[in-house]
């Protein structure tokens, strides 16, 4: 048997703190001290059954989070950063899992975090309040925060809000990241470009439709907290799902401290529109659709990609008629119109000119990989 506290318990004391004015713990803090101080005894509970909440009411989803327990033996101590938490002088605790650590996140807590992997906060219900440096987000139902390792920030919620906390280790999240990415387009370029970046950067998503995630959030908690042997790589698939998801669905602000680069947040879905509208889309087209002028966008895509729109349309252009070369049996000028050139000359002269050789020498290159014997390895694999 080991002393334990409910997940309730932790809530509950960190909504007094703030409601009170006193002075924010943090998750790990508020468990170490209630675990020291006023624990339960008798047998641990169980993990509760996440597979019976309906993905409908996220209040439901919340009663489950309530009753998690936290024993001592989930939680272990390390040094105290205290550059973050200055004048506390308990160790702070840290659950022990390596690649994940998946939690409610908790209401109303107003202390500042600063985390050694990614953190992902996703709110299904209410507003929380995330606090970066001097800049204020209101994250809604149905958004999606990706904060990089070590950014201080602080996260507020509404007393009816629920979301949860996903951390991950900077080892883990590159695997999972690298399969995201693996569909090369202009927006996972750039999206690749601040996550792989050296810098402080926060990410927000926005899902239009969140019913989908509401289920990987469900399967996600179900496995985690469950004894089953393939539960991290069930989580890790189901993560993969979740950053799929975000990427299909158009990143809403991307925000960089000193020394990132800088970008407005209309930029994603200014890149995001061009990978799903190059061959038909022309600058005036962007402007009309968006309501900005045409100068604003060319200059803001400029400052943010070091390339002009009408590098960043080719760009996707050429990559779709490399697919339809490599994927397809079309005629060369068929494929030149499909991917929005005007003639067979300029398209051959443009693909040439971005991929060293002629459409004709990609498509037979293509063809030749593809019928190249598989190695011992590949066959292995197979």
């Amino acid at each position: 048997m080991y002393p334990y506290i409910l997940w309730k318990d932790v809530q509950d004391c960190l909504r007094k703190r703030f409601d009170d004015g006193e002075e924010q713990l943090s998750f790990y803090q508020v468990c170490a001290e209630l675990l020291t101080e006023n624990p339960y005894a008798g047998p641990e509970p169980e993990y509760p059954d996440f597979m019976s909440w309906d993905c409908k009411e996220p209040e439901g989803l919340h009663t489950l989070f309530c009753r998690i327990p936290v024993t001592e033996k989930d939680i272990s101590s390390r040094p105290l950063d205290r550059s973050v938490f200055s004048g506390f002088t308990a160790p702070r605790y840290v659950f022990t899992r390596d690649d994940y650590v998946l939690l409610p996140c908790a209401r109303k807590e107003g202390s500042q975090n600063k985390n050694d992997g990614f953190t992902i906060h996703y709110v299904l219900k209410g507003t929380f309040e995330l606090i970066l440096e001097n800049k204020h987000y209101d994250l809604t139902d149905g958004t999606l925060t990706m904060i990089s390792p070590h950014m201080p920030y602080r996260m507020i919620g509404d007393e009816h809000g629920v979301a949860c906390t996903i951390l991950v280790m900077r080892k883990c999240f590159q695997g999972i990241f690298s399969k995201v990415l693996s569909h090369k387009n202009v927006l996972t370029d750039y999206f690749y470009e601040i996550m792989e970046h050296h810098v402080q950067n926060c990410l927000l998503f926005h899902f239009s439709d969140s019913v989908k995630n509401h289920h990987l959030i469900r399967d996600m908690f179900a496995e985690y907290y469950s004894d089953g042997e393939y539960r991290y790589d069930i989580c890790t698939s189901l993560l993969e799902l979740l950053l799929l998801q975000a990427v299909k669905s158009g990143l809403l602000i991307s925000d960089g401290h000193p020394g990132a680069k800088q970008a407005e947040p209309q930029i994603p879905l200014f890149l995001q529109y061009i990978h799903e509208h190059a061959p038909s889309l022309s600058l005036k087209n962007m402007a009309d659709i968006f309501h900005y002028s045409k100068g604003y966008i060319s200059s803001q895509l400029k400052k943010a990609t070091g390339r002009t729109f009408q590098e960043l349309v080719t760009e996707e252009k050429i990559h779709i008629a490399e697919l339809l070369l490599a994927d397809t049996t079309d005629s060369i000028e068929k494929i030149g119109e499909q991917a929005g050139f005007q003639s067979l000359v300029s398209f051959s002269r443009r693909f040439h000119q971005m991929t060293g050789m002629s459409p004709t020498q990609y498509r037979k290159k293509n063809i030749a990989d593809k019928n190249q014997p598989l190695t011992h390895y590949e066959t292995l694999s197979q």
